[in-house]
This record gives C-alpha cells, structure tokens and sequence, in this order.
C-alpha cells in the first residue's frame, strides 16, 4: 500500500522531531544546555539535572566602567553554593570574562560544567553596585 506523498512528508517530519527530543532529553546521556538566571540568596534546583546552584555573593567587581577608559575590561568574582543530589553544598568561585587570568571561568560539579553567561548591571560609573542589584546568569551544560 503507497502512501500519499504529503502524509509521507508529514510522517517524516514527526520521526524527525521525535528523535531529535530524544536526542536532547536532559535525562538521558548526551548533550544538554540551560541557563539560570538568579538573585544574591536566591537558590534553585536545575531543572533535570541533580544540581542546585545557590548564588551566595559578588566577591570582587573590577569590571570597567561604561563611562572610563580603561587599560582592561576587567572581571567580577561571584560566589556560588552547588550541591548535587542532596550532598553537602560547597563554594564555588566562578569569573566573568574579561580578566586577565582566564582562571575560574568554568567549574566542574557532578559531570556538568557551570560558567557565567552574565552578570547585571553592568557597571556605569565606579560608583560600587549594591549588592542587592546583581543578577547573575549562570550556564549550565554537559557533552
């Protein structure tokens, strides 16, 4: 028995779509991406995975402002609580791009890779940001 060709085209398009989810599913081995965006104290399971990302404080701000010029971009240090799967939580230090180190620009917790997508605001003026303001942004990923 043929299929009509448009039916075929449209059975086609949904095993593709399936394999493709299947392929994605954050539970199963593979590849998978997410972003968390928090607040200082916020804390929150990623979803899918057995992570929970606690964001404590910015530890150091030297990131130059909208309205210097400066000889480097400078960086910030955020500090993060991570746990996985209910174990104790421990301290994580993470920078923002811009140093001049390139050191602790990803962390490695329970097969999953964190770094810093963002922090907000960004600096105007070298006024200091309070602490309250940030908002950090934090990816999470695995291959």
């Amino acid at each position: 028995m043929s299929l009509p060709s448009g039916f075929r085209s449209l059975v086609a398009a949904a095993a593709l779509v399936a394999a493709t989810s299947a392929c994605s599913s954050p539970n199963e081995p593979g590849a998978f991406h997410t972003e968390v965006t928090l607040r200082p104290g916020d804390v929150t399971a990623v979803a899918s995975t057995p992570l929970r990302i606690g964001f404590e404080r910015v530890a150091a701000d030297s990131r130059c402002p909208a309205t210097a010029l400066c000889v480097q971009s400078g960086d910030a240090q955020v500090v993060f609580n991570v746990s996985v799967a209910g174990s104790g939580a421990a301290e994580i230090r993470l920078r923002t791009v811009g140093g001049t180190t390139g050191q602790d620009l990803i962390a490695s917790v329970g097969g999953y890779e964190l770094s810093i997508a963002g922090l907000q605001p960004y600096p105007e003026t070298t006024t200091p940001i309070p602490s309250s303001d940030y908002r950090v942004t934090v990816s999470i990923s695995r291959e």
